[in-house]
């Protein structure tokens, strides 16, 4: 800038033109350098903020990060909770149902254990509507009819040769 003053008081004497022009030379590195000291006061905010920002979202990322991860460990233990859960009703409701099958089945085998003995003094007491109700039923009539042949059995056993046993289908060994 002294160099640019030096040559405009030079040039003073000799052409108009150049020292005009001159004159607007240096009034644009004025411009220039009051802008560069502006810029340079700008920057020296902007670095420290931008520091800043940078800082906040790295910060922001390793919350996010936190968070991401402990939204990860919650839906693994709900889903441990879950699949444990299931598992417990489902052993629960299973433990049910073989004590719904094996009580009658138990009930059932132990008459037929005491019939194949030759004790038919029994009564079956299950009133289920399933495959365990039909053969509890299949029993009752076995029951029912080993009692009429023990019936008819000690009949003639006291010489009552009279008594007559009805067959119960075609296929009756006895008719």
């Amino acid at each position: 800038l002294d160099r640019l003053n030096n040559l405009i008081r030079e040039s003073n004497g000799t052409s108009g033109n150049l020292a005009q022009a001159l004159n607007t030379m240096k009034n644009e590195l004025q411009a220039y350098q009051s802008n560069r000291k502006d810029i340079v006061a700008a920057n020296e905010k902007l670095v420290p903020l931008a520091a800043k920002f940078v800082e906040s979202t790295v910060t922001a990322e390793e919350h996010f990060d936190e968070g991401a991860k402990s939204a990860q460990s919650a839906a693994t233990t709900l889903a441990l909770i879950i699949v444990f859960a299931a598992l417990a009703i489902g052993a629960g409701v299973a433990f049910v149902i073989a004590k719904a099958i094996s009580r009658p089945l138990a009930e059932i085998t132990r008459v037929a254990n005491d019939v194949a003995v030759g004790d038919v003094q029994h009564d079956i007491h299950i009133q289920q509507k399933d495959e365990i109700g039909v053969l509890a039923n299949s029993f009752r009539d076995l029951i029912d009819y080993m009692k009429n042949l023990a019936g008819a059995a000690t009949q003639i056993a006291a010489n009552n040769l009279t008594v007559q046993v009805e067959p119960k289908s075609d296929k009756d060994a006895l008719g």
